[in-house]
């Protein structure tokens, strides 16, 4: 039997889980190594979080509810989404690129991961 893929929810949660723990020590730690305020915590730990949100997706089963995205494109947009969100905190806070920068990070990174899902997901035959 393969078992290749064949995670649970509950093991699949557990291991997004053990990050959270990870995602503190590293902020925790560029914290003290730095100069920089409290607030690098919060944007390292969304980073983290965020990149293994959208890297267990592929774990995921690929089903759907009839409605919505199936739930390996909803782990990998949410993913992505927070750990870009993380990111553009990062740079309005200590990289001083002023507003406009993580707001067209944002928005373009919205728009790569609607056309990679409409690609990805386009059925064959119908126009």
């Amino acid at each position: 039997m393969n078992k290749k893929n064949n995670y649970t929810n509950r093991e699949l949660n557990a291991m997004k889980g053990a990050i959270f723990p990870i995602s503190l020590i590293v902020g925790l730690v560029v914290y003290s190594m730095t100069d920089m305020s409290i607030g690098i915590i919060l944007w390292i730990m969304m980073m983290i979080m965020g990149a293994a949100i959208a890297l267990f997706s592929p774990a995921l089963k690929n089903r759907s509810t009839d409605f919505g995205p199936n739930n390996t494109d909803y782990s990998l947009v949410t993913g992505v989404l927070v750990a870009v969100i993380g990111l553009a905190g990062y740079m309005w806070e200590f990289a001083g690129l002023g507003w406009l920068a993580p707001v067209v990070l944002i928005l373009a990174t919205i728009s790569i991961l609607a056309i990679f899902l409409i690609m990805k997901n386009k059925t064959h035959g119908s126009d």
